[in-house]
């Protein structure tokens, strides 16, 4: 100060200044890098629920095609036998080998050492193939030649009873009415 102006080195304050203006940019940006990885990482408390989640759509999807094909399997000999109009043998065949090949997807996607990666919307499309087919294909329609909505008598799965017209009562579950309250 008692040097005036004349007393600083203008070339070395500059380059302080900058220096301070290019570290105080730097630490910044660091700062924010290491806090975003921080605070967008996958934790392992969202990872056990995304597993539970898909471990749980594994399980649905893999019980509801035992289920299904429990039935197929019940109307074999009848479709083989021919005596049933929406499901001669060709048509069980045809649903038969697609029944197996998306099982066999659904029971693999529980298995997180092959398929921890896939994503959650792997496990939603096979739940609506499954839905498709089950919609395309239930009870109601897979061993029936005469059957409609809230239908109290279906055919049996046993040919000489479809062949003599003996009705027996519906196994599958009638459709619910508006406002039902399902208890789980």
């Amino acid at each position: 100060m008692v040097e005036g102006l004349g007393g600083v080195n203008w070339k070395q304050f500059f380059i302080q200044v900058v220096g301070w203006a290019l570290s105080t940019l730097v630490v910044g940006l660091t700062v924010s890098a290491l806090f975003a990885q921080g605070l967008y990482a996958p934790s392992a408390i969202d990872s056990k629920a995304i597993n539970e989640y898909k471990s749980e759509l594994s399980a649905i999807n893999t019980q509801w095609y035992k289920e299904f094909n429990t039935t197929l399997q019940s109307y074999r000999q009848a479709s083989e036998d021919g005596v049933l109009d929406r499901l001669p043998i060709a048509t069980w065949n045809e649903l038969n080998a697609t029944l197996h090949k998306h099982a066999k997807t659904a029971k693999d996607l529980g298995d997180f050492k092959k398929y921890a990666a896939k994503k959650p919307e792997a496990y939603i499309q096979e739940l609506n193939i499954l839905f498709a087919l089950l919609q395309e294909n239930t009870i109601l329609t897979i061993g029936q030649n005469d059957v409609f909505d809230g239908s109290v008598t279906c055919n049996s799965n046993v040919t000489a009873a479809i062949t003599a017209g003996t009705l027996v009562p519906c196994m599958a579950p009638k459709l619910a009415g508006a406002g039902t309250e399902f208890i789980m």
